[in-house]
């Protein structure tokens, strides 16, 4: 008899068990992706944010606006794919985010122009991965323009584990992700560096979710 109560046991454990396991695939099937849908949505910084480029040489382009010559930047997210936001312009056409207000830490007129929409992938509820990202950055100082590759439209970027907040509607960049850059000139009055990092928080409409 206890041979036989022992059994019964173990088999109640697994039934348990295997009840944990099918919870948790609920949960995870329950995943939808960005909320809401079809939705063109401003982005820009939270108060005395910015998005900041770091090379492997210590050096900095900082930017403090999403907007430029009168052009904002928007995401969408379409309801057949709702885990993907890419950035597009006022009428949700997929367009290349707009920059403007950088600035270098190697001094001189710093004008970044991106090429590509930017592919923003949900992940789950607080990770996004960014990625068809090609951007050029430009610094003209009196020595010289150093130009500065991060990605072409055949060969993007990714900057990928990015932290969303529910609560505040933010994206942060993983300054961790590094990616390859390239320079022009390969020397002075460029730095020499070949790979870098983004730093900063991203802000949308607190009725954006990831739902």
């Amino acid at each position: 008899m206890n041979t036989i109560s022992i059994k019964v046991k173990g088999l109640a454990l697994l039934g348990m068990a295997a009840t944990g396991l099918a919870l948790c695939a609920t949960n995870v099937s329950a995943f939808t992706g960005w909320s809401p849908t079809n939705t063109v949505e401003q982005v820009t910084f939270p108060t005395n944010g910015s998005l900041t480029f770091t090379d492997n040489k210590n050096n900095t382009v900082k930017c403090t606006s999403f907007t430029n010559g009168g052009n904002n930047t928007y995401a969408k997210a379409l309801s057949t794919s709702p885990t993907i936001a890419n950035t597009v312009d006022v009428n949700g056409n997929q367009a290349a985010p707009q920059f403007s207000g950088c600035s270098s830490s190697l001094g001189g007129t710093v004008t970044v122009s991106c090429s590509t929409s930017w592919k923003l992938t949900a992940t789950s509820t607080t990770s996004v991965d960014a990625s068809n990202v090609a951007c050029t950055i430009s610094i003209a100082t009196i020595f010289g323009t150093c130009t500065i590759t991060s990605g072409t439209s055949t060969n993007p970027i990714s900057v990928t584990g990015n932290t969303w907040s529910n609560s505040t509607s933010q994206l942060t960049a993983n300054s961790t992700s590094q990616f390859n850059i390239s320079e022009s000139p390969s020397g002075f009055p460029c730095d020499g560096a070949t790979s870098a990092h983004e730093s900063g928080t991203v802000q949308l409409p607190t009725s954006v979710q990831i739902v």
